[in-house]
């Protein structure tokens, strides 16, 4: 592929990643009161993004490969990325894009990878919080999985969560984290309406 071939591609996915996610960021609203929670799963080819969305929608697992960027719309609004856009550096651009739909980004790596595809301080590419998850814990032993740590760790993740997409094992506790999180957002969702009407209310007394 030439360079301008390359280029034209990641014009397309990029163009393609808006629609999915309704347009252009610069229009997106900010979170109104009562809106679900959305996350964006990021991460390599096979790191289990797909099964986790599955599992915390509580759907029975199938493997599919993400082509494209897909919007799950359930209990939790979830944004699925294919994995190319991780591993390929001319996708980056497009992940930002997306990362402007999203209210908590969530970077996968697998226990089973002896290597990682998430560079130091990856994390500060995003205005958004991110937190990060190592799956398939039930295959890997415990110095994997604190091998995956640390690349979450070192991406710039202080916040991670161990994770088996077949066993469920620590997919409570990420589910109260979630749960938690969404709680604060509508709660600062609430003040800012709030304090909207408040100032509504005010400009219409001066009137």
């Amino acid at each position: 592929m030439t360079g301008a071939e390359a280029g034209k591609q990641a014009e397309n996915q990029e163009e393609s990643m808006r629609e999915a996610v309704s347009g252009d960021p610069s229009e997106k609203k900010p979170k109104q009161d009562g809106e679900k929670l959305r996350l964006m799963f990021v991460g390599k080819i096979a790191a289990g993004k797909t099964s986790l969305c599955q599992r915390l929608n509580h759907e029975e697992l199938t493997y599919r490969k993400t082509q494209t960027v897909q919007v799950l719309a359930n209990d939790i609004n979830m944004i699925d990325t294919p994995g190319e856009y991780l591993e390929r550096r001319m996708f980056r651009g497009p992940l930002m894009v997306t990362a402007m739909n999203a209210d908590l980004i969530l970077l996968v790596q697998s226990a089973l990878d002896e290597q990682t595809m998430f560079p130091p301080q990856f994390t500060t590419m995003f205005p958004k919080p991110c937190i990060g998850i190592v799956t398939k814990i039930d295959k890997a032993e415990n110095r994997k999985i604190e091998i995956a740590e640390k690349y979450l760790e070192y991406a710039g993740v202080e916040t991670s969560f161990r994770v088996s997409n077949v066993t469920e094992e620590g997919i409570p506790e990420l589910y109260r984290y979630l749960e938690a999180f969404e709680e604060k957002l509508q709660t600062a969702a609430g003040e800012a309406s709030e304090k909207k009407v408040g100032n509504e209310a005010e400009s219409t007394q001066e009137i």
